[in-house]
This record gives C-alpha cells, sequence and structure tokens, in this order.
C-alpha cells in the first residue's frame, strides 16, 4: 500500500515536469520557413523586446538560426536586429531574403542599399513607414502599406527607388494625404530597368492649392515596366504650371494618377486606372486641369491595353475644367494601343473646357493610336484625340479606333466637338469608327465633326484620310482649314462613309479651305453604296509589326524565389514572348500558362482589325480579350493559388510560411491533465475498495 503511494507520487512529479517544460516551450516564439526543395528551417527567437538592448551584444547564434537560403523574419520586436539606428539594412544582409510579419507603425524610412536584397511579406502592414530603395536588384513583394504623412526626407514619397532593376510586385498601398503638400506614393527616379507589377493604389489627394500629388511618379526612369497595376486616385484639379513653355517637364502638372517623365522606353501595359475630382478652382482666368496619365519627353514608349477611366462630379454644368484622360507631350515614336479610355463630366462653358480621351502636345513624331475605345461626355468642348502643334510640329496615326463623344458645340472655333482634331501633317487618318454629338442638338454653324483641323496653326497641312465611318449631326463630317490662315495641301479625303444629320452626306460632307492644292476628295458615301475597304497595303509598317506581337522590351521577371514547387518555371516571363505579353513561352525560366487566365484587368487582346470588312472598324476594347500581363492574384495578399499544381497562373507565385503550431502544445496539455485526473480518479477508486475488503 505504502510503495503504491510511492509510486503513483512519482508519476504525478514526472508528468508536471513534462507539463512545466510544454508550457515553457510554447511560450518561444518559433517561426518556421518551409523551403519544398530541402525543408530548411528558420527559427527567429523574438522572445525579447530589443529595442531596449544593445543589439551589437545580443545578435548571437541563439538569437537568430539562418537557413541554408539565407531567410530571416523580421517582426515588431527584432526588427533593430536587422536595421541601424538611422533604419539602414545592415551590410551582413546584403542579398539575403526578408521576411517581414505583422505591422510596422512610425518607424520612418527603412534604407536598403545592399544590392540584390529581396523582402516579402505575410500579413504585412507598414503603417506610415516607407522605404528608401538605393541598391541595385532589390525587390520589395507582398507588402501593404497605409501612408497619411508626408516624408519630406524620403523624396515626399512612400516608396524612393534611385537603385537599378528594382521590381515592386503585388504591393498595396492606400495614401490620404495631407494637405497642400508634395505626396508621392512610388517615386521612381534617375535609374534603369525599374517594374511595377500587379499592385494597388487607392490614392486621396489634398494639394488644393499648394504642392504636388502623384499615386506614382517617374523621372529618368529608362527601360521601366508598369503593368497590371490598379491605380485609383481623388484628386484636385490644379492649374498647370506653363512659366517654363512646353520645356517644364513632367512638374508642370501638379496632380496626376500616374506622371512618368524623361522615361525612356516606358511600357505602361495593362493597367486600370480611375481618376475622379474632389476640389477645383474655378475663375475666367483659371485652368483647373486634371491629365490623368501624363507621359512627358518619354521616346518609344508603348502604353497598351490600359483601362483608363476620368470623373469629374464636382464640376458643375457652366463651369470650366480641363480634364485629359492620356496626356502626351514632347515625345517620338510611342504607340498608343488597345486602351479603353473614357471621361465624364458635368463641366464645360462654351469655349472653355475639356474632356478629352487622348491630348498629343509637340514637338512629337510618329505617334501612332490604334485599336482603341475613346468616349466622352461633357458640357463643353470635346475631342476624342487631340493633335495640337501650338510648341512645336507633330505626326500621328490615328488607325482603327472607336470614337464616340458628346460635347456642347458653338460657333467659336474653340467651342469644337470632334472625334479627332489634328494640326498636323503628314497624318494618315484610317479606317476609324467616329460617332459624334452636341448637347442640345445641332444649331445651324455649330462646329461639330467627326475629323478636323479647325484652330490655326502655321504651315500647310497634309492628310490621308480614308476607310472611316463617320457620323454627325451637322452637314459636315469632315471639315479641313474652314475659315483659317494656313493651308491644307496633297490632301487624300477617299473610300469614307460619311453619315450626317443634315444634307447629303458621302463627298458633299467634306471641307477643304484655304489656298492649299492637289486635293483629292471622291469615293466618300452616305453609307447607301458599295465602298473600298482597307487592304493589307494600306497598314503601315510598324502596325504590321504590333499585330505579329514586335512590342516589348523582353525584360523577365525573376521571382523563383518565392517559388514552393507548385508553380511552373522560375520567374515571370523571359522577354521570349510575343512582345506585348509576359507570358513567356512557358520553357525554362517563363511560367507555365495551361488554364483560363483570370486577373485584375479584363482588356484588349490584339486586334484583327485588318482582316476582312475594314470599314466596320472591327476594333477590339472592352471584354474582347484577357491580358496576360493582366493577369494578378489579390494584390497585396501575399499568396495565391492555382487550381492545381500544373496550372500556376501567370503573377501568381505561392509562398509557405507557416509558424509552429501553438495548438499542438494546447493539446498536449489539456491531454495531461485529462491523464492525470484519471489516476486521481483511478487511485480513490482502488483505495475505497482496499478498504472495503
Amino acid at each position: 500500500m505504502k510503495m503504491n503511494k510511492i509510486l503513483f507520487v512519482f508519476s504525478i512529479s514526472i508528468i508536471l515536469l513534462a507539463s512545466m517544460s510544454l508550457i515553457s516551450a510554447s511560450t518561444n516564439e518559433n517561426l518556421t520557413l518551409t523551403d519544398s526543395a530541402d525543408s530548411n528551417v528558420l527559427l527567429e527567437d523574438a522572445s525579447e523586446t530589443y529595442s531596449s538592448l544593445n543589439l551589437t551584444s545580443v545578435q548571437s547564434q541563439d538569437d537568430k538560426i539562418k537557413s541554408a537560403n539565407d531567410n530571416y523574419i523580421i517582426n515588431q520586436r527584432n526588427y533593430k536586429m536587422y536595421f541601424d539606428e538611422a533604419g539602414v539594412l545592415k551590410n551582413e544582409y546584403s542579398g539575403k531574403i526578408l521576411t517581414f510579419d505583422g505591422t510596422f507603425t512610425d518607424k520612418g524610412i527603412l534604407t536598403i542599399n545592399s544590392d540584390n536584397t529581396k523582402i516579402t511579406g505575410r500579413n504585412t502592414l507598414f503603417n506610415n513607414t516607407g522605404f528608401n530603395i538605393k541598391a541595385d536588384g532589390v525587390m520589395l513583394t507582398n507588402l501593404k502599406f497605409v501612408l497619411n504623412e508626408s516624408f519630406t526626407g524620403n523624396s515626399n514619397a512612400g516608396i524612393y527607388i534611385t537603385g537599378n532593376n528594382v521590381t515592386l510586385y503585388n504591393i498595396d498601398m492606400s495614401y490620404d494625404t495631407p494637405s497642400d503638400v508634395d505626396a508621392i506614393g512610388v517615386y521612381s527616379y534617375d535609374n534603369t530597368g525599374f517594374k511595377l507589377i500587379n499592385s494597388s493604389f487607392n490614392y486621396i489627394g489634398h494639394a488644393f492649392h499648394e504642392g504636388h500629388n502623384y499615386p506614382i511618379l517617374l523621372q529618368y526612369s529608362d527601360d521601366a515596366l508598369v503593368s497590371g497595376n490598379d491605380i485609383s486616385s481623388t484628386l484636385p484639379l490644379r492649374e498647370v504650371d506653363w512659366s517654363g513653355g512646353i520645356y517644364g517637364g513632367v512638374g508642370m502638372d501638379k496632380v496626376s494618377s500616374f506622371a512618368a517623365g524623361d522615361s525612356k522606353n516606358l511600357q505602361f501595359t495593362g493597367n486600370n486606372v480611375y481618376s475622379t475630382v474632389n476640389f477645383g478652382e474655378y475663375a475666367d482666368n483659371k485652368y483647373p486641369t486634371l491629365s490623368s496619365v501624363l507621359i512627358y519627353a518619354c521616346d518609344n514608349s508603348t502604353i497598351n491595353k490600359n483601362d483608363i477611366k476620368v470623373e469629374d462630379l464636382h464640376t458643375r454644368k457652366n463651369t470650366a475644367n480641363y480634364l485629359y484622360a492620356l496626356d502626351i507631350y514632347r515625345l517620338n515614336d510611342v504607340e498608343v494601343v488597345e486602351n479603353n479610355i473614357d471621361v465624364f463630366t458635368y463641366g464645360g462653358n462654351g469655349r472653355y473646357g475639356t474632356a478629352y480621351p487622348i491630348q498629343v502636345t509637340g514637338p512629337a513624331y510618329n505617334i501612332k493610336v490604334a485599336y482603341n475605345y475613346l468616349h466622352s461626355v461633357s458640357n463643353g468642348p470635346n475631342i476624342g484625340v487631340y493633335s495640337q502643334n501650338y510648341y512645336g510640329s507633330t505626326q500621328i496615326d490615328v488607325i482603327s479606333n472607336f470614337i464616340n463623344i458628346t460635347g456642347k458645340a458653338g460657333t467659336d472655333s474653340w467651342a469644337l466637338v470632334a472625334g479627332i482634331e489634328v494640326q498636323d501633317s503628314d497624318d494618315r487618318i484610317l479606317n476609324n469608327t467616329i460617332i459624334v454629338d452636341t448637347v442640345g442638338g445641332y444649331k445651324a454653324g455649330d462646329r461639330v465633326y467627326g475629323i478636323s483641323y479647325s484652330q490655326n496653326t502655321q504651315g500647310n497641312h497634309k492628310y490621308d484620310i480614308k476607310y472611316n465611318k463617320v457620323t454627325t449631326p451637322g452637314p459636315i463630317a469632315i471639315s479641313l482649314n474652314q475659315g483659317l490662315g494656313s493651308t491644307t495641301s496633297d490632301t487624300n479625303v477617299m473610300y469614307n462613309i460619311l453619315v450626317t444629320g443634315v444634307g447629303e452626306g458621302g463627298d458633299r460632307a467634306v471641307s477643304i479651305g484655304g489656298n492649299g492644292q492637289n486635293n483629292v476628295v471622291r469615293y466618300n458615301t452616305n453609307g447607301a453604296d458599295t465602298i473600298r475597304h482597307m487592304s493589307e497595303r494600306d497598314i503601315p509598317s510598324w502596325l504590321k509589326n504590333y499585330n505579329s506581337g514586335g512590342v516589348g522590351n523582353g525584360n523577365g521577371v525573376d521571382l523563383s524565389w518565392l517559388n514552393t514547387g507548385n508553380n511552373a518555371g522560375n520567374g515571370l516571363g523571359n522577354g521570349e514572348g510575343s512582345g506585348n505579353s509576359l507570358s513567356g513561352k512557358g520553357q525554362g525560366s517563363g511560367l507555365t500558362i495551361k488554364s483560363k487566365v483570370n486577373g485584375n484587368n479584363i482588356n484588349p487582346s490584339t486586334s484583327d482589325a485588318i482582316r476582312g470588312d475594314a470599314n466596320s472598324t472591327r476594333y477590339t476594347y472592352g471584354e474582347s480579350g484577357i491580358s496576360i500581363a493582366s493577369a494578378s492574384s489579390s494584390a497585396g495578399s501575399g499568396s495565391s493559388s492555382s487550381s492545381s499544381p500544373s496550372e500556376s497562373k501567370a503573377y501568381e507565385i505561392t509562398k509557405q510560411i507557416q509558424e509552429l503550431d501553438e495548438i499542438n502544445y494546447i493539446q498536449t496539455i489539456i491531454g495531461i491533465i485529462l491523464v492525470l485526473i484519471l489516476l486521481i480518479i483511478g487511485y480513490r477508486e482502488k483505495e475505497r475498495t482496499e478498504e472495503e475488503y
């Protein structure tokens, strides 16, 4: 009997000691980072608050255990092990993979000046905490930012990049800016190869009187790729600073949802851009302006497959505002292809105001506009494609676009409503469908045209205008140089379908003024007669090249370090794709795409407008196709999945970062307690039985 009691007490002691050991182990904040290749484990001891310690004395092997892949987890308590007192990443972590875990509030600016550092997040939120990326080859992925302060010490940006070949992927940023200061979400400056991919921006600007507001700004950032992003902005209307004339740089516009200046070879593709207005200073001598997407002096750039929408519900009727969805200045050899652009405003007053889907301001040469869907509604002057050469000559191709414009026309040359206004020379305007209308109905003398040169500039003007279908409420569908002081010569207006609300249409709907010579107007109909259609030989070589997939700089994005084996390949694109896609061919270094791709954006696929009935203008817009470049997972989520390992989606890079499950400890402790209870019950029952006998 006595021996049984001794054994029972001994057993209870052993179980209690085991329980205490497990409870002690469960209080440690141990984290594991699983790699599918070798299942290496990284442990970070975060059991102490490091902010009050001398970090040089505590960074021992016990404080951080490094995996073979040099992966580290950074949290609120241990981040000072990795960054010095100035917020600069320590040199020993150059080229490492850093995973930020949890919320980081008011940490100032974290500076990365170590090359090839890779930073990702797990349920990560940076509250008023930003980055300064000075090093080359740095990647920021799967991070969320919430900002409401100015960052004057970081070039006024939440994320400031001066390093080359820096990639921002799957970034989610919300920025409610302070009043009347310079406030930039992401600012890439004086570098090459910057990439911003699959990210989301929700930006509210308050630079009502002073300062600049840009969710994204690029300056002197050559070979940049901006693709698959959602950019939503609420911005004030501000006057443009013309003190430097046309040479004032991108900063002459105070507000923009996306602004790029002096950045050659820009690819802006597959983005959703939405801009709306929260303020404007209105007066007879003011020009409150918003350029949603502003491209300044960015030669050899491509702007394609974007969805750009501008809404101004703030400006009231009979009040002038100046809206430009895509505003391009001083640049050469630029392609604007397969975009869906929509503008709406109640604003406009007589000859004042604009709501233009596309504006081109010279000097500009070889501007190529094709396969776009352009729509705009206003109560003032309105033009679908406005090409002006007041500051220098321009030359533009406008081919196979669908243009639907409503404004309020008047008799003044500036109270103009037109599908296309071109003040250029050597322009080709081919195979467009153009519908124009004027608010309140047409009145005699109203300047409402499908295609026009109506606002006087110097020199001779020459055009090829063919295969278009124009519908207008007035008697004139095409008006060139009517009552102006310049000349229009060597112009061909042929094979167009011209439908007018007044008059007969056809050839009679064409008016060419001035003292020009060798102008040909023939074979235009009102749609009742058969007409010649655009053929292969009419298509310029640049458009044939685009249709064959010749656009793109071939930059791949290596995200293999986020892979766990569930994704094919080891990167995003390999430069072997069709040029206007980032998908690559699914071999070697590209992600294999075997399933239907779904993403942020539903954008047009490459148009086949050149085939078949050209005068039907087989424009492609809206939901006509899916752009591989725009396929994505949720921005800022940090993870995604596909239906099977063999059906990995573009831009969906899966990572598995798992915590040691503390529930296992709890279950074990509960089990031990149950065992103790059963032992006690059993022992007491045994004693009672022995007493009975």
